[in-house]
């Protein structure tokens, strides 16, 4: 244990998400008490890291083998993007960029301790061989849910919960669109898929095999006999679902005192809206979609219209990314109303009496923590949003609502849940509201696994 109580140097390495650098952030500052922590992503996050009083390094590259080849082009302004990503995929260039800035970073940085993102975990397999003869220790951190594919267990993208007749067929679904996406990549790329990139590369990288998986990895490649460490209480995830030896569930691990990124524009109506809430004697309802880019953005706008008719007995705080003519449009004619940009989402839920969101796990552990029931609307299901709906619909803290959803529906819905017996749910539902485990046990478990 000495060699934990001395000052080490802690590196985490996390996909590009800032729900992904949220949850991190209080087992950072945990290990910042004694040790040196220094976070690594693309240069888009800096700032926000920063503001939190972490350290940050810029990588100018991205995980190989998750199909970003076309995205960087794209980026990048290339011309002939098909050909250019062909060119890429077979000539391993992502792989190639990636190693050089991680060896580069090593070198220079010299980490005693490297936690990265499960979401990209292909990253393992470029990180192995400048591991192998160091002694720096490796773990996972996963600030989702786990996503593998467990036979006879709901996956953590699907609605489907353990009483549910759905399980298998969801399953088989799964595997077939992972079968059908990998064909199709094949084919586009002539034989050159995620998944052909990376064994290729972790034969290369001579990756052993008590680190292959028999599990499927639903977003990232599957490994095991590593450490991994989620950012979640145990007791959100099913009754009965499998942990494996090397998962280590945290708890909430939320970070209270985050420095948010704020409209400034609500500081200056933040005591106006709070003294016209006391005068209305009215309950809050606070509705925010994540901090993700809206994909379908005229099927939100539509919704977001339906839940401020249905909130006019309410003050409703919303918090989405929309021009300032859409925002007007919105406002038109709704007092009870205030859309802003970016809000401070732990302060808010401290006053509020429903949380409308997206499903990220991020808000739902905060709402859990606030004791606010939810009204769940999956503006992303190809990720973890369905798996987290599915598990609040569970222990019954929230309702999930479809897009299509009428006024009435929605007042409905915010009916059922403002009744009384989702807050007694919240309240007296038994979850890890701190880590289970210190800083200094994730250090420990690390070392003991190496």
């Amino acid at each position: 244990m000495s060699q934990v109580a001395t000052q080490k140097k802690i590196a985490f390495i996390l996909y590009h998400g800032m729900g992904h650098f949220n949850a991190c952030f209080y087992l950072a500052r945990q290990f910042q008490q004694n040790h040196e922590v220094i976070f690594l992503g693309v240069e888009y996050f800096k700032k926000h890291v920063e503001s939190q009083g972490f350290n940050y390094y810029a990588l100018q590259s991205v995980p190989f083998g998750l199909n970003l080849e076309n995205w960087v082009n794209e980026i990048r302004m290339k011309k002939f993007i098909w050909w250019q990503t062909l060119k890429d995929r077979w000539r391993d260039s992502l792989y190639h960029q990636r190693e050089t800035e991680l060896r580069e970073f090593i070198s220079s940085y010299k980490p005693d301790y490297i936690l990265l993102d499960s979401m990209q975990s292909t990253d393992f397999i470029v990180l192995h061989p400048m591991m192998k003869d160091t002694t720096i220790h490796f773990g996972l951190v996963s600030t989702t849910l786990p996503c593998l594919l467990n036979p006879n267990e709901p996956s953590i993208n699907s609605l489907a919960t353990p009483n549910s007749d759905s399980i298998e067929k969801t399953n088989r679904s799964t595997r077939i669109n992972l079968w059908w996406k990998n064909f199709i990549q094949k084919i586009k790329y002539a034989g050159m898929s995620d998944q052909q990139i990376i064994q290729r590369r972790m034969k290369r990288n001579k990756i052993p095999r008590l680190y292959v998986s028999p599990y499927v990895g639903l977003f990232s490649p599957a490994f095991q006999n590593l450490p991994e460490f989620i950012m979640a209480p145990v007791e959100l995830n099913f009754p009965g679902s499998k942990i494996l030896p090397s998962q280590h569930y945290l708890g909430m691990m939320l970070e209270k005192k985050r420095n948010e990124t704020v409209d400034p524009e609500f500081f200056h109506q933040k005591e106006m809206i709070f003294k016209q809430l006391a005068a209305r004697n009215t309950k809050l309802i606070y509705c925010s979609f994540g901090t993700t880019p809206l994909k379908e953005r005229n099927t939100v706008l539509q919704l977001l219209r339906n839940i401020i008719l249905a909130t006019k007995d309410f003050t409703l705080l919303v918090s989405i990314q929309v021009s300032e003519h859409e925002r007007a449009l919105l406002l038109k004619e709704s007092e009870h109303v205030f859309i802003f940009k970016a809000l401070p989402q732990l302060e808010i839920l401290t006053h509020t009496d429903l949380f409308i969101t997206h499903g990220g796990l991020n808000s739902i552990k905060e709402s859990i923590l606030a004791n606010v029931p939810m009204l769940l609307y999956l503006t992303e299901t190809r990720r973890d949003q369905p798996g987290n709906t599915a598990r609040v619909l569970y222990h019954q803290m929230g309702i999930k609502g479809e897009f299509t959803d009428s006024v009435n529906d929605i007042e409905v819905h915010i009916s059922r849940l403002l009744s009384g017996a989702y807050k007694q749910r919240l309240t007296t539902i038994t979850m890890q509201k701190n880590a289970a485990l210190t800083s200094q046990d994730v250090l420990a478990i690390m070392i003991h696994t190496r």
